[in-house]
């Protein structure tokens, strides 16, 4: 039997999931890379006679059980040369460490790969997409700004990148690139609508999942992020014309980005909660010949987001990423509940002594009753063992049947 020292995988058909699980008992919960998965075997598909093998490993089994009902989960995109494409690592804590990754294989089928734990699946990804880099590099962009005036960033490096492009078809050579107000803000307009791959701003935007629920207001006024730390400098043409000119900042990542950058990953981690899976992390990385860029979304009022970039080296990326899953992985199902559990219980707390401090009446008014029922928390909707969304008034989990509170 496999020791789990390192990873086993196992390959099934995408039409065979809904009815092998079916036949291993198995429902799944919205963290479920399956969730949505088309009931039935595809026609004369004998899943005993096709799955029989793996039906009787220990191991196969145990994997389905944490893909079919994860307590925590995360998604895992990729873009690059060969496009854009997504892997899903489950972990329930119920079945142990095991965080199990489900993404397509080759043939068109599911490739279900065991890691014994989170750490096993993060060496496994640095080894394909992380920079081995043991250098520190300067970081020239601000440690935290808002989504919008990373945006701008983004676009600056992508700019550098588009003039040197132009230059040379052009047979220009010129240690004065610049381009024109109205080209920058007219050809970001047209990156974001191209979710072109190739651009680092579009990239940014398809491969960290979760950024389009961020609100992201963009205008003129964010272009002083980039003349405050020297991605631009203000300058002139002959013309009169007005001009952005690639300042240090803007040159330096503009070349590195230019001469070395090939692809980009993002991370979210998701855990279990009394409304459903919480989103915990949202991360972009960006490997480079010099550094691997990695950026940290956090929500900010009013749905927004501010954003932290650090340019680290290899240790220090695998450190960070290490601490971040760490923290998520090694949580009870339940702490995401708690906080939320709290954040109702300091409501109800001052809904109390609201309704307390009132005038007492001999008969108890309908405003006060009111009042008492808000103070309560509602019913989970989610079992918080295994994620199965729950019946109205179920004392049982018709996942897992665990009994409810």
């Amino acid at each position: 039997m496999n020791t789990m020292n390192e990873p086993i995988a196992f390959i099934v058909k995408q039409a065979d999931i809904a009815a092998l699980f079916s036949e291993m008992g198995l429902a799944c919960n919205e963290g479920s890379d399956f969730y949505r998965a088309k009931a039935g075997p595809v026609p004369d598909t004998d899943i005993r006679a096709a799955y029989g093998e793996l039906l009787a490993d220990r191991d196969f089994l145990r994997a389905c059980r944490v893909v079919a009902q994860p307590d925590l989960y995360v998604t895992a995109r990729t873009a690059g040369v060969r496009g854009l494409s997504e892997a899903r690592l489950h972990r329930k804590k119920a079945e142990g460490d095991w965080a199990v990754l489900t993404e397509t294989a080759e043939d068109g089928g599911i490739l279900l790969t065991a890691f014994p734990d989170y750490r096993a699946y993060l060496d496994a990804w640095a080894e394909d997409f992380a920079g081995a880099h043991d250098a520190p590099a300067a970081n020239y962009i601000p440690p935290q700004v808002g989504l919008e005036e990373f945006l701008f960033v983004l676009h600056a490096v992508d700019s550098f990148r588009r003039v040197s492009y132009q230059n040379m078809l052009n047979h220009v050579f010129t240690d004065r690139a610049y381009i024109t107000i109205p080209g920058f803000t007219g050809s970001m307009a047209d990156s974001l609508k191209s979710l072109d791959l190739r651009w680092l701003l579009p990239a940014f935007m398809a491969v960290t999942p979760g950024v389009e629920r961020y609100r992201a207001d963009l205008n003129a006024k964010h272009l002083e992020v980039l003349l405050t730390h020297d991605f631009f400098e203000q300058g002139k043409l002959a013309s009169g014309e007005d001009a952005l000119v690639f300042g240090e900042a803007g040159r330096v990542m503009g070349a590195e980005f230019f001469r070395s950058w090939l692809l980009s990953c993002g991370f979210e981690i998701n855990a279990i909660g009394p409304e459903g899976f919480q989103t915990l992390e949202r991360l972009f990385i960006a490997p480079t010949v010099l550094t691997n860029h990695f950026v940290r979304l956090q929500e900010a009022q009013s749905g927004k987001a501010v954003v932290n970039h650090q340019a680290y080296t290899e240790e220090q990326l695998l450190s960070k990423l290490g601490e971040l899953f760490g923290k998520a992985f090694t949580m009870d199902v339940s702490a995401v509940s708690s906080a939320l559990k709290s954040a109702r219980a300091a409501v109800s707390s001052a809904q109390a002594a609201a309704i307390s401090s009132a005038p007492k009446s001999a008969e108890e008014s309908a405003d006060a009753r009111q009042a008492k029922a808000a103070a309560e928390p509602p019913a989970p909707k989610f079992c918080r063992n295994c994620g199965t969304k729950l019946s109205a008034g179920a004392a049982f989990c018709a996942g897992c049947g665990a009994k409810l509170s």
